[in-house]
């Protein structure tokens, strides 16, 4: 505390106050904190923006809506691949990456669906904005290929890759995108609607339907005319085939004819993104093909064929047809004596409207359905299935297991669309 201290000078008294160091020290601290704090007041209240700006730098870009096979993604700061899933939200930053026979469907927040092909890697740039003046791609292409279906953008969605600086969309459009690391060609084509193609040097190219951008290293971009994807004939969407014996099943696949193909190039897979392939044939020379599938309790197909003409050039791919084959019950073998329903769980359902996004264990060997739809099992009895769901307020999902022996287990779960 301060002391009160007197002295005589001459006819006057003087008196003063003393002061210890400690109260100096305790009152500088006081004032430093008053100020500091002031200061950050200030400074927090001019900057929320920019806060809140670097907060939603870090939001979800991106989510899985559907995938097949070994997909892999690697967050923009680790250093480990972790298996895709449909609960991992994908960030600005981010790689995926796909193993032979995979495929990933991704969908960014526009409405924006990308589909990585087999085979690829491919950089999450950003978050997709509903703004038509925004042109900063939403990835990149470092290799393999991708398709980009903006049927339901909000905005004119872009991608690029080495050889391309953006390959914008307009919305309603169908476009895929290419980059071969070892020929150095990239490649932009439209389907359907319109786009714009900037490379590297500024050059920008209008394509419309069956149009395509090819860029070689080192050579200026070419325009090119693709063929006409071919019409399928049949087997019809949906057709069912029967076991009646024990031989495998004849089917006969049929496509209309297009008049400059030099050949056809058929696909054929028990999965709706084609990673891993049941058949294939690239030699065709005429527009149907035979197959023999062996006996199985239930399975179903999918399949598609595109035409390359005699410069090379290749169509998009058809729509693809599904049909389904399976053993009735009469001609299974129930006399094994396995009474034991097959396992299943639902490990993960999560709406993501207008889809559940649904995973889960079962048998390998099971059937697995979901409102009579066929949900492919791996070899280790894992699923994962992307449901659309039918009508708005609550829905039943109900899957049903079936073993070989004829056993079933349902488990019914509800969601509100």
């Amino acid at each position: 505390m301060p002391k009160q201290q007197s002295r005589k000078v001459g006819l006057y008294e003087i008196e003063w106050r003393t002061v210890s160091i400690r109260t100096i020290q305790i009152f500088l601290l006081v004032i430093t904190g008053l100020t500091a704090f002031v200061g950050y007041w200030f400074w927090f209240r001019e900057n929320v923006p920019q806060v809140q700006e670097v907060l939603e730098d870090i939001e979800t870009a991106a989510r899985f809506i559907d995938y097949d096979g070994k997909v892999e993604v690697k967050p923009r700061e680790e250093f480990v691949w972790k298996a895709a899933s449909f609960k991992l939200d994908l960030h600005e930053g981010d790689r995926i990456r796909t193993a032979p026979n995979s495929t990933a469907k991704i969908k960014f927040e526009d409405g924006t669906e990308v589909t990585v092909q087999t085979d690829s890697l491919v950089i999450i740039n950003k978050r997709s904005l509903s703004s038509e003046s925004d042109t900063s791609p939403l990835a990149m292409w470092e290799r393999g290929e991708g398709d980009i279906n903006a049927k339901k953008s909000s905005s004119a969605p872009s991608v690029s890759t080495g050889n391309i600086k953006r390959f914008k969309l307009a919305p309603g459009s169908l476009g895929s995108v290419s980059a071969d690391v070892q020929t150095g060609e990239h490649r932009g084509s439209i389907q359907s609607g319109y786009g714009e193609l900037t490379d590297t040097r500024g050059n920008i190219i209008q394509l419309r339907n069956l149009e395509e951008v090819k860029i070689e290293r080192g050579y200026e971009p070419v325009k090119l005319i693709l063929p006409s994807p071919p019409p399928l004939l049949s087997p019809t969407k949906g057709q069912e085939f029967e076991f009646l014996t024990e031989q495998p099943l004849t089917v006969e696949l049929k496509w209309r004819d297009v008049s400059n193909a030099a050949r056809y190039h058929i696909q054929i897979s028990e999965s709706f993104l084609f990673g891993k392939l049941s058949a294939e044939n690239a030699t065709l020379a005429k527009s149907s093909i035979v197959i023999k599938i062996p006996k199985t309790l239930k399975k179903q197909y999918f399949w598609r064929v595109r035409c390359i003409d005699k410069d090379r050039n290749k169509s998009p791919w058809s729509e693809p047809f599904q049909f389904v084959v399976f053993t009735p019950n009469i001609a299974r073998n129930t006399g094994s004596g396995d009474k034991t329903p097959p396992l299943l769980q639902i490990t993960y359902m999560h709406p993501f409207l207008p889809f559940v996004q649904v995973e889960g264990n079962t048998e390998p060997d099971a059937v697995l359905t979901l409102n009579d739809q066929i949900i492919d099992v791996r070899e280790d009895g894992s699923f994962t299935f992307n449901y659309t769901l039918q009508q708005s307020g609550w829905n039943d999902l109900k899957f049903v297991a079936e073993d070989p022996a004829g056993n079933k287990t349902a488990i019914t779960k509800k969601v509100q669309f």
